[in-house]
């Protein structure tokens, strides 16, 4: 069983929080707006006989209140779906991580490492005497294609964000920080996992400008058989483990 170090992703956790925490608001202001607009049509209908110029009032509350009940239930339907793919995300993490402890007694895991002075993380290294890996883990799910130097799922480009570069600069900063640290520039293979139970890469996988784009279903067999070079396994692990550790 391979070491674990580190936990899982704190990104993940506070976006997931965060969409919690304004769908929670979105539903009491729902709650309030709505509370109000019975009141008030409780109101004019009360006292409807006794003053009729109510009803043009009625009417333009009553177009106002649409306006802002439709606009609320717009912001709570986008804050619902991120939400779902938040919480996505977190499980396609969690299951992956359950795999990767299957790895070897001799293999280290490294989740959710931010590299000092750089943005963003990586969400898992892994390290074996012979290799090293960086691991970025998406949870889209469909069929993976790569063509006119872009990323397609189903036939649609990929334009959320360019997978491809957000990977070669994790890959870039980790190798940079470990030539600091020990003064020797480690061979790194950088990984974009599709890892969403049902997704196809066209061809089985898919290597641009180094990088392997692999299925889930691939990655315990790839990690164990490439095999570069015998490392310095301790002390690339104890590199690692300092950023761990902050």
């Amino acid at each position: 069983m391979a070491t674990i170090y580190g936990s899982t992703s704190n990104y993940l956790k506070y976006n997931e929080t965060k969409q919690r925490v304004w769908a929670f608001w979105l539903i009491m202001m729902l709650c309030l707006l709505s509370g109000f607009a019975a009141a008030f049509s409780a109101d004019t209908v009360t006292h409807y006989s006794a003053a009729p110029d109510r009803v043009a009032t009625f009417a333009g509350f009553f177009l106002l209140y649409a306006l802002v009940f439709t606009a609320i239930i717009f912001f709570a339907k986008k804050r619902w779906i991120s939400l779902k793919q938040w919480q996505i995300g977190r499980e396609t993490e969690i299951g992956l991580l359950k795999e990767l402890a299957k790895l070897p007694d001799d293999y280290s895991v490294f989740i959710d490492i931010t590299i000092p002075g750089r943005k963003g993380n990586i969400d898992y290294i892994v390290l074996s005497p012979w290799a090293l890996f960086i691991i970025e883990v998406k949870a889209h799910r469909g069929h993976i294609e790569y063509k006119n130097g872009m990323l397609f799922r189903n036939g649609w480009p990929i334009r959320e964000k360019n997978f491809l570069r957000q990977v070669y600069f994790e890959h870039k900063n980790l190798e940079q920080y470990l030539k600091r640290e020990l003064a020797w520039q480690v061979p790194i293979t950088p990984v974009l996992l599709f890892a969403r139970e049902g997704t196809t890469i066209a061809g089985g996988s898919i290597v641009v400008d180094g990088i392997h784009i692999l299925p889930e279903h691939m990655l315990l067999d790839f990690l164990q058989m490439l095999r570069l070079k015998y490392l310095p396994y301790q002390n690339i692990s104890r590199a690692l483990q300092t950023l761990v550790e902050k």
